[in-house]
Parts: structure tokens; C-alpha cells; sequence
């Protein structure tokens, strides 16, 4: 699906979930999309105004 080669998939899919973007239940599991909420200012700037007026600290 993304052409990338499988362990290289596996690492950003790893990451993925460990940065809350992708959730699953186990780690053979399926995925689903996550939302974590230091994130909302940058996935939905004019969703969440109030997200955006306090940006992520890195």
C-alpha cells in the first residue's frame, strides 16, 4: 500500500502508534486512527482555536 519496504513499514507503522496517531488493540491487531490531543492543533487548527493558542512543546 505505501510501497515502502516491510520493515521499514513496520517501523513507521510502529511509530504511528506510539505517537498516538494509529490505535490497536494488540500488536498483530488492526488499526485505527487516533486523535491524541497534543495533536489537535495541528490536525484541526480552526477546529480546536483554543489548541492552536497553546502549540505542542517539543
Amino acid at each position: 500500500m505505501t510501497g515502502l519496504d516491510e520493515r521499514i513499514a513496520r517501523k513507521v507503522l510502529s511509530q504511528l502508534i506510539k505517537d498516538g496517531l494509529l490505535v490497536s488493540d494488540s500488536p498483530t491487531g488492526d488499526v485505527g486512527i487516533g486523535f491524541p490531543l497534543d495533536a489537535l492543533n495541528l490536525l484541526f487548527p480552526k477546529l480546536y482555536p483554543e489548541a492552536a493558542a497553546h502549540p505542542m512543546e517539543n
